[in-house]
């Protein structure tokens, strides 16, 4: 009696275990095929960001989870047949994404399910993406693309070898359909506030006297995207740098950027504060602190914490003081945009700006 008792005991606990088991296994696939699947890198192309044998969590509930309708396709790894269940947001630019790798097979796009790829998204659709002196860009767009610094290497060593980088355009071809039901109803671009011949309405104080000492804001901040410059001396770095005899020089020529083009401003930088910071008043010493002459006249100020939503802040017009400060209310936020829309330095789309100095007072 005892022993059988004790099988008893060993068989409810066994069974007990088993059913454990299978729900754990159950709630682990669910959990793979709807919330989160881990991959590892395989090659060298992210770099710095992630290296190779790093593993990577996917977050399925961005883009939405695949659903996979014709298992007979995954085995051959042709015509893969899917449909995607909608997520809580589409892709972004700059998102990291993992995906199989796609090719073209009887005039159709499929993917190869047994090979992930990891990458950047630099583009989405509707996007114009092209490549200029070897930065990725899309028309339109001012945020910096993937591994800026490795971009600008990657040309200076081109230029080195005497080999050119051809600047290329991108358009989303027809004649390749896509087999997958995939990412319903993405829209087009929504360009940054910034970009645009509008402005905001809001409309800073002047002060009667231009803030010049205290806590600069600015100090150790970098530029991560601009118009352009005329020569290195004179790059838009020299705007923040905090010394009043370095100036930042622009003309029409020199600009780099194709947003430029859309957003009717002469020229813009956007700052990156290292941090969330807290400011409200900035004070710009204009062209003529120093040569006496050919004043910014009218610019816009954008700040953002996030660098998607942005919100304008300060717009000027007709201001013509060598150095000038304005009150902006307190503000929080990590990204600064300063856009310019004219400037009286006897020429159309230039610019000459000796400092720009941020304070929280």
């Amino acid at each position: 009696m005892k022993k059988l008792k004790r099988l008893k005991k060993v068989a409810v606990k066994f069974r007990f275990y088993l059913i454990l088991a299978s729900v754990t296994s159950f709630i682990i696939v669910l959990l793979r095929l709807f919330v989160f699947a881990s991959f590892k890198v395989p090659s060298i192309s992210m770099e710095p960001t992630i290296i190779p044998g790093d593993y990577v969590f996917v977050n399925k509930q961005i883009p939405g989870p695949r659903i996979i309708t014709n298992f007979t396709s995954v085995q051959r790894s042709k015509n893969l047949e899917c449909k995607r269940l909608k997520g809580y947001r589409n892709i972004h630019h700059n998102d990291i994404l993992v995906f199989n790798y796609p090719y073209v097979d009887g005039g159709h796009i499929t993917l190869n399910t047994s090979m992930n790829i990891i990458k950047r998204c630099v583009a989405i659709p509707g996007d114009t993406f092209y490549i200029e002196k070897g930065i990725y860009k899309v028309r339109g767009l001012m945020d910096t693309l993937g591994y800026y610094k490795g971009q600008i290497d990657y040309y200076k060593y081109t230029i080195q070898k005497e080999k050119i980088l051809h600047s290329e355009m991108f358009s989303f071809s027809k004649q390749c359909n896509w087999i997958t039901t995939d990412l319903p109803g993405v829209p087009n671009i929504d360009y940054p506030a910034y970009v645009g011949k509008t402005h905001g309405n809001t409309t800073g104080t002047k002060l009667s006297s231009a803030v010049t000492s205290g806590t600069n804001l600015l100090s150790g901040a970098t530029i991560i995207s601009e118009s352009g410059y005329t020569k290195d001396d004179e790059s838009s770095s020299k705007l923040i740098d905090g010394n009043l005899s370095t100036k930042w020089c622009a003309t029409s020529g020199s600009v780099e950027n194709q947003a430029y083009a859309l957003s009717g401003a002469q020229h813009f930088v956007k700052i990156d504060l290292g941090s969330t910071k807290t400011f409200n008043t900035y004070t710009l010493y204009n062209t003529s602190s120093k040569e006496g002459f050919g004043n910014t006249t009218e610019w816009e100020v954008l700040v953002s914490k996030d660098g998607k939503e942005w919100k304008s802040v300060d717009y000027q017009v007709n201001q013509n003081d060598a150095i000038s400060s304005f009150n902006i209310g307190s503000q929080t936020a990590r990204y600064i945009v300063f856009k310019i829309f004219n400037s009286d330095n006897g020429g159309v789309g230039t610019v000459r700006l000796y400092e720009l100095q941020l304070y929280n007072r």
